[in-house]
């Protein structure tokens, strides 16, 4: 995996420049506005989005070639590289954690949510953003032996990457299995199909579809969830 992340490093922020992802990430800034406090770690930091609206915050990523566009576009970070799986930090010593845009999706869950907790203080907030499962999406993927995971592969830049997808009941146990209860819930793209990558804007129709998504009761639909743990 840090091998394809170095492949698509030069192109990641113009291509995440998309409307589709920019959707997401407003709604990622919410829950990060309003849990990440303290001294914050930025796990699969990448180019360094979010470290732009966080101050304190320690960016960590496996992908020497995404470290580097990282400290281009903030040269004052605190950046470290390695893995979700082991987290190269002394237990408790961060306030919040995030870990955005589908790093979840590409790592073992189960480690990097124990990780998380290790790291993360009493009391503090975890916020988590991973591509969720669609009914859409589960007759074109391959299953795995977890009766609500499956796995889809995708292409990205011409390299193909597969990703597990997961329902907000697994992750939610994943992560209260580590000590951490649920906070906050939130989802994208339940109404609306998003076309990663590219740069057409939303129609009148599918805006007025992204407003409604806000409003009607199908959060648990999206194909993108947001959420925040505590821990205890």
């Amino acid at each position: 995996m840090k091998k394809f992340y170095d492949r698509v490093a030069e192109g990641y922020d113009l291509r995440n420049s998309c409307p589709a992802t920019m959707r997401l990430r407003r709604l990622e800034l919410k829950a990060i506005r309003r849990f990440a406090r303290g001294r914050v770690l930025d796990i699969g930091c990448g180019t360094g989005f979010h470290l732009g609206f966080l101050n304190g915050c320690v960016g960590v990523d496996s992908s020497g070639a995404m470290l580097r566009k990282a400290l281009e576009n903030h040269g004052d970070a605190a950046l470290v590289k390695g893995d979700a799986e082991l987290l190269p930090f002394s237990d408790r010593t961060f306030d919040s954690v995030i870990c955005m845009h589908s790093v979840l999706n590409i790592v073992s869950l189960e480690k990097a949510s124990s990780e998380i907790s290790r790291v993360l203080k009493p009391g503090g907030f975890a916020v988590v953003s991973f591509a969720s499962i669609h009914d859409r999406e589960k007759r074109r993927a391959v299953k795995t032996e977890s009766r609500e995971s499956v796995f889809k592969r995708v292409r990205i830049e011409g390299n193909a990457m597969r990703m597990r997808l997961f329902s907000r009941r697994e992750v939610s146990e994943a992560f209260g299995r580590c000590g951490m209860e649920d906070a906050w819930f939130g989802s994208v793209f339940s109404l609306v199909s998003p076309v990663w990558g590219s740069f057409k804007p939303f129609s009148a129709r599918e805006r007025l579809l992204l407003l409604l998504e806000r409003i009607l009761p199908v959060k648990e639909r999206g194909r993108v969830y947001v959420m925040a743990f505590r821990k205890a």
